[in-house]
């Protein structure tokens, strides 16, 4: 169990490092170009944090609440990153419209 606790950490790491690769770097226009990549990245991540968050959780109790499952580093970790990716994301948006 501890070894598939820190390969989904590494995952997750690898696909925010990805996301933050597909905003900054893709010289493509936000929308319609690159939007469905952000979005696919972005979930992937965003699910691979709560099931690794999950496996933080339990290694201290036998079930995991939402709560300490949020607070776990890889669910913290991707929220950060999700909310610094957010900004570009909505100004690409804003600037198609």
């Amino acid at each position: 169990m501890a070894v598939m606790k820190w390969l989904l950490f590494a995952v997750e790491a690898a696909l925010l490092v990805l996301l933050c690769l597909v905003v900054f770097l893709v010289p493509v226009p936000p929308f319609p170009g690159k939007a469905p990549q952000e979005l696919g990245v972005a979930l992937l991540s965003l699910v691979t944090a709560l099931l690794c968050g999950t496996l933080f959780a339990r290694a201290s109790r036998k079930a995991a609440s939402v709560i300490s499952v949020l607070l776990t580093p890889p669910c913290v970790i991707c929220a950060c990153v999700l909310f610094v990716v957010a900004v570009p994301i909505t100004m690409g948006f804003l600037r198609a419209r």
